[in-house]
């Protein structure tokens, strides 16, 4: 049963993460995939999670997005994961995962299958990508069929931009990137994906107390 005190309506407003002796074992008889884990990534840090196949780096990102149990405290901004609804802790985060996730229709519908978004936040969001806007009504096959890696790649960081989450989750999203794309999405993580500007702390970040600041947290997920 949920805690009778829900989060704040702005919850998450900074994205700080806080891993607090987490443990995962995924049923019972097997050796557990993450023993003991604890860190503390502030908000709008980027943290690398390194280590060789089967060292726990994805059931991290499950354990977070509570695709699978675990022990121990997940808190983002100070509220542990599992006292708040599943739906508003996934709309919290976006993933950029190492294979690319498109369906067919246009760049346009991949971006905003919802059509929440004006055009030109779309454009803009393509742009930002790398991307040109006039691909923005392009036909997009099945899982992107027609499109290079690196035209899917750049695609799904662009509806990750859009999105504007506190929490920005790559899982080996460059692996299988050629150079220059790989530089593009290097260039885009040493800004601040919601802004466009450079994620250098500010010493003072919200001088107007109305607005609520969204703040990135990039997790990236390497092996060596």
């Amino acid at each position: 049963m949920l805690a009778s005190n829900p989060p704040a309506a702005q919850w998450p407003h900074e994205g700080a993460i806080s891993f607090v002796d987490v443990s995962v074992v995924y049923r019972p008889g097997l050796p557990p995939a993450v023993v003991s884990f604890s860190a503390e990534l502030r908000a709008r840090e980027r943290a690398a999670v390194v280590g060789r196949t089967g060292a726990g780096k994805s059931t991290l990102v499950l354990a977070l997005f509570r695709l699978t149990a675990y022990s121990g405290r997940i808190l983002i901004d100070g509220r542990e994961l599992q006292s708040v609804g599943l739906e508003r802790v996934r709309k919290c985060i976006t993933i950029i995962p190492q294979d690319p996730v498109l369906h067919s229709g246009t760049v346009a519908h991949n971006l905003d299958p919802f059509e929440g978004t004006p055009r030109p936040e779309l454009l803009a969001a393509l742009q930002r990508a790398g991307l040109p806007p006039e691909m923005l009504e392009q036909a997009v096959d099945k899982g992107g069929s027609n499109l290079s890696s690196g035209e899917r790649q750049l695609l799904c960081f662009a509806r990750a931009l859009l999105q504007k989450r506190p929490v920005l989750v790559l899982d080996e999203a460059t692996s299988n990137l050629d150079a220059v794309t790989d530089e593009k999405m290097q260039a885009l993580l040493r800004t601040d994906p919601n802004s466009g500007s450079d994620s250098d702390p500010d010493p003072n970040p919200n001088p107007n107390p109305n607005l609520t600041l969204t703040l990135t947290l990039t997790l990236t997920l390497t092996q060596p």
